[in-house]
């Protein structure tokens, strides 16, 4: 997100799950139907997300995309903390903060070819998971795809057009280029909508590859698109898997050839050797140890919060108190899932990741029918 300016600070009154204050810092880029404000509190920084017209509709629009968010918990989504009915810059959403870039920006760095497909399987994960809670996304495209600074991870954002596959409503919108023909028609659509978008993402991650992927993914009839984002993955799998094993075939030969031509080795190298394998086999230990520390502080922390946050919501009275306890649970959960240390090596961040997804849809899985329907008993008083 570019800073259009860094003048305007404000105090944000205290609704937005927190006694502590908000200040805003500047107001960054909008789509022209938000306004979005960089906010700090407490040495971090927030997004806050209102609506350009202040009018009924606009405001529904808003608590829809808020509503929408609830129950929602995943490493690539940008996580919605809070709701707030009243502050200086209007009602907003209070959402995580991501120092990075959009996808365009990204790809313009000329990423590696290993990191292209780490980001687009990390975007198939969190897509896969909407859809699996029965969300649909209707505007995935580059903008709002970002790509945090730190390490690489993805992060998902704007709910403002997603929908509910039980509603099966009429489209609200999309980005012109990334939006399957029913979207833009005005049509009823599914899942398969986004996998049309997901086929359009494919070819600017991988231009000039996987062409018959992206050609199926797109079809203009979505019966003949692939039929969920798991059959998409496993056709895109397929068909780099075997490039990969040419790989270890010819890295596999060139030892042999390696071994052969150097059979006269004294067995003061031989003797070398074994005292260098002794040395990576310690170096594995090791790297098991720290990530078994790693799982076992996620699981400890997860047993820990998700029965506290199950025993403050029995306790909650009315809409307000649902929106602050559901708020201060996001936040622990972003601040801790936040904290694994950027100097771990990155197939350690990748192991610890995949094992904090895993803790994420557990806990939200095992709760996420209580928050909905607590959500919707407080509403109807």
């Amino acid at each position: 997100m570019s800073e259009l300016n860094s003048d305007t600070i404000r105090e944000i009154t205290p609704h937005l799950g927190s006694t502590a204050s908000y200040s805003v810092l500047s107001q960054l880029r909008g789509n022209g139907r938000c306004r979005i404000y960089l906010a700090e509190r407490e040495g971090k920084r927030y997004i806050l997300k209102t609506q350009v017209d202040g009018d009924a509709k606009s405001l529904a629009l808003l608590q829809r995309e808020w509503n929408m968010s609830i129950g929602l918990s995943h490493p690539s989504l940008a996580y919605c903390f809070a709701y707030a009915e009243s502050s200086p810059v209007g009602p907003c959403i209070v959402q995580e903060y991501v120092d990075g870039q959009t996808l365009s920006e990204w790809l313009a760095g000329k990423p590696s070819a290993s990191n292209r497909k780490r980001v687009f399987s990390q975007l198939l994960s969190v897509v896969e998971y909407l859809h699996k809670k029965g969300v649909i996304h209707n505007d995935l495209s580059p903008q709002n795809i970002l790509i945090s600074r730190a390490d690489n991870a993805v992060k998902l954002i704007d709910f403002g057009f997603a929908d509910n596959d039980m509603q099966l409503s009429h489209s609200l919108g999309g980005t012109h280029n990334y939006s399957s023909p029913e979207l833009l028609s005005g049509e009823r659509v599914d899942a398969r909508s986004d996998i049309w978008s997901l086929g359009a993402l494919l070819r600017d991650v991988f231009p000039g590859r996987y062409r018959r992927i992206a050609a199926k993914a797109m079809r203009h009839n979505p019966e003949r698109r692939y039929r969920s984002v798991e059959q998409f993955e496993r056709a895109w799998k397929r068909y780099w898997l075997p490039l990969k094993l040419c790989a270890v075939v010819l890295a596999l030969l060139c030892l042999a050839s390696a071994f052969f031509l150097n059979q006269r080795r004294s067995y003061a190298e031989i003797e070398n050797l074994s005292h260098q394998l002794d040395s990576v086999n310690t170096a594995a230990s090791a790297r098991e140890a720290t990530i078994k520390a790693y799982k076992d502080s996620i699981d400890g922390w997860y047993d820990k919060a998700v029965p506290e946050f199950l025993e403050q919501l029995d306790a909650v009275t009315d809409y307000k108190g649902f929106n602050t306890v559901y708020s201060d649970f996001c936040i622990r959960m972003g601040e801790f899932n936040a904290s694994i240390p950027e100097r771990a090596p990155e197939e350690i961040r990748t192991i610890v990741r995949d094992h904090v997804i895993e803790r994420y849809n557990s806990a939200v899985s095992s709760f996420s029918d209580q928050l909905m329907d607590k959500s919707k008993s407080l509403q109807s008083q």
